[in-house]
């Protein structure tokens, strides 16, 4: 995948292009507009959309990597390739290169996958975090991390969404209301000042766990931070 720059020609954006000249719901029209606007930011603001965007870009270069190990495959299992990929041979290398990127990724997902199991029950880990199974090794590496500093995995949960929770109800610019654990959220469970969010029923959702209905349409409306209180809707 080529590197989106100033330079390129006009053309539709590609997912990624379109990721870079995207923020907040607002989609600019070149990488220079998007780029004078982020200026335009404080620099926490601006580090938390930029680290956003390299985040969803790195799960865009997994999922090609992954086509890539595809197409690999497909090729080593049809012999009418067998003396034709020569023919185009720098294409090749690279869909190779691809392919070995998307098996060690997967390797370190299953590593960081049985490393969480090992510490918390593969059971618990399956209960609690079975929706992010095809999440990538990205955010795999972070679960594990939190295992290994919190033995409770009921703990680690509570602190998970407490910082999913921290992060919708404190919106700011460049700020996602994801309902999906971001980086940025195992960040945040570091904080020895994260509060105890009193979660209700839309506590599951907290995780990326199906929408409950009204009690999450509710935290999306909630009054922004400074202007009420976490128990003023937690039920």
């Amino acid at each position: 995948m080529s590197t989106p720059t100033a330079s390129l020609p006009e053309r539709q954006p590609s997912n990624a292009l379109a990721i870079l000249q995207t923020v907040q719901n607002r989609r600019f029209s070149s990488l220079a507009e998007t780029s004078a606007y982020l200026k335009s930011l404080s620099p926490e603001e601006r580090f938390e959309i930029v680290n956003g965007q390299a985040t969803k870009l790195v799960v865009v270069q997994e999922r090609v990597d992954q086509c890539m190990e595809y197409l690999e495959s497909f090729v080593q299992g049809d012999d009418a390739f067998k003396d034709r990929l020569s023919r185009d041979p720098e294409v090749w290398t690279k869909i190779a290169n691809g392919a070995n990127r998307a098996r060690t990724a997967a390797k370190k997902k299953q590593q960081a996958i049985d490393r969480c199991c090992a510490r918390w029950g593969s059971e618990s880990v399956y209960h609690h975090f079975d929706h992010l199974l095809d999440a990538g090794d990205n955010t795999w590496s972070k679960v594990r991390r939190v295992a290994m500093r919190e033995a409770d995995i009921h703990a680690a949960v509570r602190r998970i969404r407490d910082a999913v929770f921290w992060r919708v109800t404190h919106s700011r610019p460049g700020r996602s209301a994801d309902l999906y654990p971001l980086a940025v959220d195992f960040e945040k469970i570091k904080d020895d000042g994260l509060p105890a969010a009193r979660l209700g029923g839309f506590a599951p959702a907290l995780l990326g766990l199906p929408d409950p209905g009204r009690p999450l349409r509710r935290l999306r409306n909630r009054p922004r931070a400074g202007e009420g209180s976490a128990g003023d809707i937690a039920g």
